[in-house]
């Protein structure tokens, strides 16, 4: 849709010019012909345009249910995703810690058994 040719359309049956529409906004009367040459307006400036011709040009361009739903949707999944991925995260962290306390007693279970052996050694020799 052309929103220039649209709002030209709505001026015309609201019995207006396009220079009292653009000084009514704010703007010169040339900038105000020049707002219904275009294809795509800024939000604001429709706003006011639709606010002064009491019209809603925003209907042209609805947002579906199932877009928003979509999208929604959409944002849930990435939370929960990132959610899952933070518990992950935690998750290694402790196992990592469960890790290295695990090699530590094993380094010190070696050296035990080390130990251990050099006694049976010493006693094997002395004879008992």
């Amino acid at each position: 849709m052309h929103l220039g040719e649209k709002i030209s359309e709505v001026i015309k049956l609201r019995h207006t010019t396009k220079q009292a529409v653009g000084r009514a906004i704010g703007f010169t009367g040339s900038a105000a012909t020049y707002l219904t040459t275009r294809p795509s307006i800024d939000v604001e400036t429709l706003q006011k345009i639709g606010n002064h011709l009491k019209y809603d040009f925003f209907k042209h361009f609805p947002v579906t249910e199932e877009e928003t739903a979509a999208g929604q949707a959409a944002i849930e999944k990435t939370d929960e995703r990132d959610k899952t991925i933070a518990e992950l995260k935690n998750k290694i962290a402790e196992l990592e810690k469960n890790l290295d306390s695990c090699m530590r007693n094993q380094a010190m279970q070696k050296q035990e058994n080390a130990y251990l052996k050099k006694i049976n050694e010493l006693l094997e020799k002395k004879g008992v």
